[in-house]
């Protein structure tokens, strides 16, 4: 008979205020210096995906899948969704499931 035992411990620290505000300092620089090295590469993939859009008004680009769409072509599929009751397996591959970047670009 095997038994799991879990133990927390805590730890509490008591700073004066001198001790905290060179603790926080530190924590913020060094975090400010991560967050400057991704604000970096994040603008550049931001602007990269503006010129496909821009230079292409009818590519979209879906943040929440990150990946780049024909905005007619969802348009229609989702005109040709109320053609079809919800059960239909048509109805359910007549949306975007995924990335489809490779049929576009």
């Amino acid at each position: 008979m095997k038994q799991n035992l879990e133990i927390t411990i805590r730890l509490q620290l008591k700073l004066i205020l001198d001790m905290f505000e060179k603790v926080y300092t530190h924590t913020k620089a060094r975090y400010e210096l991560e967050l400057m090295k991704k604000k970096e590469p994040m603008a550049r993939t931001y602007e990269f995906i503006k010129q496909i859009c821009d230079a292409f008004p009818e590519i979209k680009f879906d943040g929440g899948k990150m990946c780049f769409f024909d905005e007619s072509q969802e348009i229609a599929r989702w005109n040709l969704q109320d053609d079809f009751d919800e059960t239909s397996e048509r109805e359910k591959n007549s949306r975007r499931g995924g990335c489809e970047c490779c049929i576009l670009i």
